[in-house]
């Protein structure tokens, strides 16, 4: 492992800043550490410290480096101290070591108060500000770069699914009201049918799987809504209640038997058979390159 691979390595664990191609700068418990290699074959971690503004004492810079294990030795003068370790003793594992032990030695002098010079804060602040600025770029260029790849008709599409839905539950309700079974039924089937209908009208383009699974999703949660909708309705004109009360009060009625639950659960079947054999329909003639739900009907108004 040379020399740069090992400070990409041991970065992976710090998350510092690279300050040159082999300088890491960073900042651990408020303790601005500096790792690079010096000249003698030996790679330190250098750090300037004060107490109260005052040099560091040795007895607790001892403390602190007692609490390592993988430097040989450090070095102290005046503010600046360095945890020295052999060049030639790196390693992958030693890398995850050194994070630990630089973790450590923070600790300690951050519990004495100890702190790190303004310099080095400056030091450590302006890499921490050009890397998120780099950070936030890069984040910009993918957006951009991944709305260039965006479908233009998807927006339009997804709106179109929406109005479908709408429409779809507000005619269900009205077919439901005037009878129960046949406009109920005829009601579900035409929601099944309305978003993927009105996607394709808003987008004028042919759904590929995702925009159909789009269109599946919101056509269950409208067929859910508006049969929660219908028995809400049927409960107002029985009983004496406001809107909002029989809305929260469904499903209570059918679990204490005032509503018969073979009935209630009926409904599920008859909104979910006609939708499970609509988009059956609508993704085997995407695999097999058959029409689109619009072309079919229109073909069919044509005939």
């Amino acid at each position: 492992m040379d020399n740069y691979d090992f400070f990409i390595e041991l970065n992976n664990y710090l998350g510092f800043n690279f300050d040159g191609p082999l300088k890491l700068v960073g900042n651990i418990k408020g303790i601005v550490f500096e790792v690079l290699y010096d000249n003698v074959g030996t790679l330190k971690a250098h750090t300037e410290v004060r107490l109260f503004g005052d040099d560091p004492y040795t007895e607790h810079i001892e403390s602190a480096y007692a609490k390592t294990q993988s430097f040989m030795f450090y070095n102290i003068d005046h503010a600046n101290v360095d945890l020295v370790i052999d060049a030639n003793q790196l390693s992958e594992d030693k890398a995850f070591d050194i994070c630990q032990d630089l973790n450590a030695f923070a600790d300690c002098l951050a519990a004495l108060m100890y702190k790190s010079g303004q310099e080095q804060k400056d030091i450590a602040e302006r890499l921490d500000e050009a890397r998120v600025a780099q950070q936030q770029a890069m984040v910009y260029a993918e957006k951009v770069e991944l709305e260039k790849h965006l479908p233009d008709h998807f927006i339009k599409g997804m709106l179109g699914a929406v109005i479908g839905a709408v429409v779809g539950v507000l005619l269900w309700l009205v077919l439901a009201v005037l009878n129960y079974m046949w406009p109920y039924v005829l009601g579900a089937v035409v929601l099944c049918a309305l978003p993927i209908v009105f996607y394709e009208m808003f987008s004028k383009a042919k759904t590929s799987p995702l925009e159909i699974s789009f269109c599946l999703f919101i056509t269950t949660v409208a067929l859910l809504l508006g049969d929660r909708l219908n028995w809400s309705v049927t409960l107002m004109r029985y009983y004496v209640i406001s809107f909002d009360l029989a809305y929260r009060e469904v499903p209570y009625l059918v679990q204490d038997g005032i509503y018969d639950a073979m009935e209630y659960y009926r409904d599920y079947i008859i909104m979910f058979v006609p939708l499970v054999i609509l988009y059956f329909i609508i993704f085997r003639n995407y695999i097999t390159g058959g029409k689109t739900v619009l072309q079919l009907l229109k073909k069919k108004n044509q005939q």
